[in-house]
């Protein structure tokens, strides 16, 4: 008799884990690019629009050029963050480095604490962005 096969649930909008669980499960799904934990409640956002997408170009743009131009300053896009037992991922985000004097660090490939500037677009995602993510 053949065992049955026991699947590890994915992440699902509304399912409320740990950081360890969100991250242990996020781990398991390779093509998932991107998902948050905020408060204990996991949001997978839904495709975003053209309109988004030129803003979250324009930003990355303006955030690239002021990183390179400060001694110091580290950007990115789309980084998972581990802040207060949440996960939130923002758009785009500006870091002093710890070896400047900044108060963000790295728990393995992860950013932790929080990052110096943490960028949203809000269009696509108003409800998450400007409710529970915002205290992030």
């Amino acid at each position: 008799m053949l065992s049955p096969v026991v699947r590890t649930p994915g992440l699902v909008t509304g399912a409320r884990l740990t950081v360890e669980e969100f991250l242990r499960r996020w781990e398991e799904l390779p093509d998932l690019k991107h998902a948050e934990l905020i408060d204990g409640v996991v949001y997978v956002p839904s495709p975003v629009s053209l309109e988004h997408g030129n803003l979250d170009f324009q930003i990355h743009w303006w955030l690239a050029h002021y990183a390179h131009g400060t001694p110091g300053c580290k950007g990115g896009c789309n980084s998972t963050w581990v802040i207060l037992g949440s996960a939130p991922q923002p758009d785009a985000y500006l870091r002093i480095l710890p070896s400047h004097g900044g108060q963000s660090g790295n728990r393995g490939p992860l950013g932790a604490g929080a990052p110096e500037l943490a960028v949203e677009i809000c269009l696509t995602s108003t409800e998450v962005d400007f409710g529970p993510k915002l205290g992030y």
